[in-house]
């Protein structure tokens, strides 16, 4: 090797391959700093974040306990007061009027929020509704920097794979330069030195490439926003309301309403012949009154005959 045009063919190679990594670098780093300025001055409501967490429900039946429009008892049923059987009197936000609407299409039946948020079709149409609403305010955000590189520009990932097959090509030609390379002067030392270089910064541009995109990646911050801004509904709540509003939405599937109760009956009515509640299991008080019923043509079972034995009399002893 006794030329220096290979190292610095390789030297330029290297120059332009890290050059494109730091001005990425760059722009990625600028963009998630435009990103978290812009949602950083977003104007979020505590119901927006509810919705978007999947707390909506949780948050609109603490307001409604909140405003007096209804109560929970001790199933985590709604029970509406007077201010919230009167027709008139809504509460002002959407969301909290949405889930007192739907307490009131089912009264008087009870229903807890957790069968409201799972069950309610026209309830989720509402949240949804409120949620294009919110997010159809709010200025556009500039694009995060996150994803997959190229993903979305199908022309650059093209350029990149075509080039990166001459690139590979010369390091592999440049690779058997060197190592076929019998260097005895200072020169051709120096040339097979930097070309070795060379192949080294040119095999560590992909993890630092990778080191890059976990330094400049940029989370979910909206996201983040909402998760970080708790309803105030929620803290004014006590220990015990907090209690039956969770106890509410872990109710899911259990039937709407009330367990009904009729009129107490004695128990021994109200098992029958030979059964316990009418359902044919054998009644302890039953079996003790009454006899079992046999059916007048079942034939009786027959006894086993017993053998008769005769016993011997005692003889009488003469005096």
């Amino acid at each position: 090797m006794h030329s220096f045009a290979l190292p610095a063919s390789l030297t330029v190679v290297v120059c332009l391959l890290y050059g494109a990594v730091g001005v990425r670098w760059w722009h990625r780093a600028a963009a998630g700093r435009a990103l978290a300025e812009a949602v950083a001055g977003l104007d979020v409501d505590p119901y927006h974040s509810a919705v978007v967490t999947g707390h909506a429900t949780e948050a609109a039946a603490a307001e409604l306990l909140l405003d007096r429009y209804a109560y929970l008892d001790h199933r985590g049923l709604v029970r509406l007061t007077k201010a919230g059987r009167t027709k008139g009197r809504t509460p002002a936000h959407p969301v909290p009027a949405a889930l007192l609407e739907a307490v009131r299409r089912s009264h008087p039946r009870l229903v807890s929020p957790g069968r409201i948020h799972r069950h309610d079709a026209v309830y989720l149409e509402r949240l949804a509704a409120y949620r294009r609403d919110r997010e159809a305010t709010w200025p556009r955000l500039p694009r995060p920097p996150g994803g997959a590189p190229g993903a979305d520009r199908p022309c650059l990932s093209a350029c990149g794979c075509l080039l990166l097959l001459p690139l590979l090509a010369l390091m592999a030609a440049s690779a058997m330069a060197v190592l076929e390379s019998r260097p005895h002067t200072v020169a051709q030392w120096a040339s097979t030195l930097a070309t070795a270089a060379a192949l080294v910064a040119l095999w560590c541009a992909e993890p630092v490439h990778r080191r890059m995109l976990a330094a400049t990646a940029v989370p979910d911050l909206p996201a983040e926003r909402h998760r970080a801004l708790p309803h105030p509904a929620l803290t004014a709540l006590d220990a015990r309301r907090t209690a039956l509003v969770h106890r509410g939405l872990e109710d899911r599937d259990r039937p709407r309403g009330p367990v009904a109760r009729g009129p107490r009956v004695r128990a021994h009515r109200r098992r029958g012949a030979g059964g316990r509640c009418g359902t044919g299991a054998p009644g302890r008080r039953a079996d003790r009154r009454r006899p079992p019923v046999r059916h007048p043509a079942a034939p009786r079972p027959a006894r086993p005959a017993r053998p008769r034995v005769r016993r011997p009399r005692p003889r009488r002893e003469s005096p």
